[in-house]
């Protein structure tokens, strides 16, 4: 038999598998092929070999099983990450963006002790200080049973001073203590108040450790220790608060709470254990924050919304008109932001013109024209935003260096990581890891950051009557929001988005400080109708149990996150 051998003019059909092999009626069978391997099709018909590879760098951990995760702005601008555990690395044109060594350093840039190295640059009263941020907690001192307290100098009898006896679980700071405070059966009135810690001395109060207290007036919660007293772990001491002005407020009360010993007194050395009849089944509730002396410290920057917070270090190199990375973290609630700039003059910008940089890690790239140059951090915003952990990358250096930015995943958490891309930004989903950002505005200028959502996601709406949350106010950056009836807040609700719906518009806040279990403080982001008790709010998932968008994608102007179905319940979804 006559065997036929038809010309096959294009292989633009790819490769067909065994179960199309008799299909000659399919259109596209006569340009495909049955194997194609090693060869790449053409769109035009024919065949060409298939790229090589090549050996451009090893991965960062030899141990360590790396993600290679395409990041493509365009075909002139693409780029290859290496997702690494704990940092991202970057390659380009066939090669890893490296940064050139430096003999530039950073003075004191982690602040573990203070800000030393660091000049005050601010306007008006605005200002920049020492802290403390994501500090170890101890024993959390909360203590109530059934009949308040009254407290002030107008009281009957006066009640000048009370003292709270505790026991420090470490060697540690004492940042703040905090009670809550409520309406005085005579009706309150307001008065100024400072605190201070006191040693033990046969339950008595003794001599004082450390300075007083910044003042504040009674009707806010929270004593602040711009230096905080040092205090060792076993030993017994006071916490004294003092009024300072006549007044009188009612202490709030709570149940079940360990009773302790106190005192009234019209100073804080007449304060002993029961002084002043200062009942044995105590009812107030106080709340000490302690962090052991070794935690990590910050650069604050504290803004007013009028004035500008600044920092500033003149930083000496022997290599102008090289490129610098600098490195930073960002701290603060999500949607927080700080600005950097580079002069060649003090407050100057003519290195590097401000950039505005949200809360995560950076690595900003300049090249300064002459030394010294000047490092400025800033604040614009009505709050305190913290900067940590400052360094030149390749600093010291005897050889470049990877561009590394530092990132929270892990091996196990890299083979479950999504991702999705809008232009210079993609974004990123993983189950155990709260949604972030990976911004581009150069080669080596590179922001992960955590992604700001705008009043949500948020549990089931509560609709119980007897559950509610009552805001202090109605715009600000540091109102109150108790909890009646149920006890909704964590440790680690820091972040956490609140919605309160009294009628018509609902208002949401994010939780910036965990005051008890029933009590937050937080700033508005926007406000609800008017200020009242309501029963219709609803609070985000919390951690430590929440669970994170575990995949998202983003089409123009929209993003769309998921959450993992848990609980039998089904999975959540929502656009923001």
């Amino acid at each position: 038999m006559t065997r036929s051998n038809p010309l096959q003019a294009a292989f633009n059909a790819g490769e067909l598998g065994p179960r199309l092999a008799a299909r000659v009626d399919f259109a596209k069978y006569r340009n495909a092929g049955a194997r194609v391997e090693n060869l790449t099709p053409l769109p035009q018909g024919g065949l060409t070999r298939r790229p090589g590879t090549r050996f451009v760098a090893a991965a960062a951990d030899h141990g360590k099983r790396p993600r290679l995760i395409p990041f493509e702005f365009s075909t002139e601008q693409a780029y290859v990450l290496e997702a690494g555990e704990g940092a991202f690395r970057f390659f380009r044109n066939k090669a890893r963006i490296i940064v050139q060594p430096t003999d530039a350093t950073v003075t004191n840039g982690t602040f573990d002790t203070d800000i030393a190295g660091w000049d005050d640059i601010s306007t008006g009263s605005a200002n920049i200080t020492s802290g403390k941020q994501d500090p170890t907690e101890f024993n959390t001192l909360q203590f109530a049973t059934t009949q308040g307290l009254l407290w002030g100098q107008t009281n009957s009898p006066a009640r000048a001073c009370i003292g709270i006896q505790f026991v420090a679980p470490a060697n540690a700071q004492v940042l703040t203590a905090t009670i809550q405070n409520g309406v005085h059966p005579s009706g309150s009135t307001s008065f100024t108040a400072i605190a201070g810690i006191y040693q033990d001395s046969a339950n008595t109060v003794g001599s004082q450790v450390g300075a007083d207290s910044a003042a504040f007036t009674a009707g806010a919660v929270t004593f602040s220790f711009p230096s905080p007293p040092v205090i060792t772990g076993g030993q017994t001491y006071w916490l004294v608060m003092r009024s300072t002005s006549a007044g009188r407020i009612n202490t709030l009360g709570c149940a079940n709470r360990p009773n302790v010993a106190g005192g009234f007194g019209t100073t804080p050395g007449a304060i002993s254990a029961g002084s002043g009849g200062f009942p044995s089944n105590t009812d107030m509730r106080i709340r000490i924050r302690m962090l052991t002396v070794t935690a990590d410290g910050t650069l604050n920057l504290n803004g007013n919304g009028a004035d500008l917070a600044a920092a500033e270090q003149g930083v000496a190199t022997t290599m102008a008109g090289q490129e610098h990375v600098i490195a930073f973290d960002v701290l603060g609630t999500d949607d927080d932001k700080a600005a950097i700039r580079v002069g060649s003059s003090t407050g100057g910008d003519q290195v590097l013109e401000e950039v505005e940089l949200g809360v995560g890690r950076h690595t900003v790239a300049f090249t300064p024209d002459a030394s010294p140059f000047y490092v400025q951090f800033l604040n614009r915003a009505n709050k305190t935003v913290y900067i940590d952990n400052v360094t030149f990358l390749a600093s010291g250096a005897a050889a470049a260096v990877p561009l590394t930015l530092e990132a929270p995943y892990q091996e196990d958490d890299l083979q479950h990581l999504k991702w999705a891309q809008s232009a210079d930004v993609m974004y990123f989903a993983h189950a155990r890891h709260a949604p972030r950002k990976l911004e581009r505005r150069g080669h080596a200028t590179w922001s992960l950051v955590r992604v700001p959502f705008q009043d949500g996601p948020y549990l089931d709406e509560n609709i119980v009557p007897a559950m509610t949350l009552q805001p202090s106010a109605t715009t600000g950056t540091s109102i109150t929001i108790t909890a009646d009836g149920h006890s909704p807040f964590q440790p680690g609700d820091v972040g956490r988005p609140v919605r309160l719906r009294p009628s018509g518009e609902p208002g949401w806040a994010v939780i910036t400080e965990v005051i008890s279990p029933e009590q937050v403080r937080a700033a508005v982001k926007r406000a609800a109708r008017w200020r009242c008790r309501t029963t219709t709010d609803s609070i985000s998932p919390s951690p430590p149990t929440r669970s994170m968008p575990s995949a998202g994608c983003r089409p123009a102007g929209s993003s769309f996150w998921g959450l993992r179905a848990a609980s039998g319940r089904p999975p959540r979804t929502g656009r923001w």
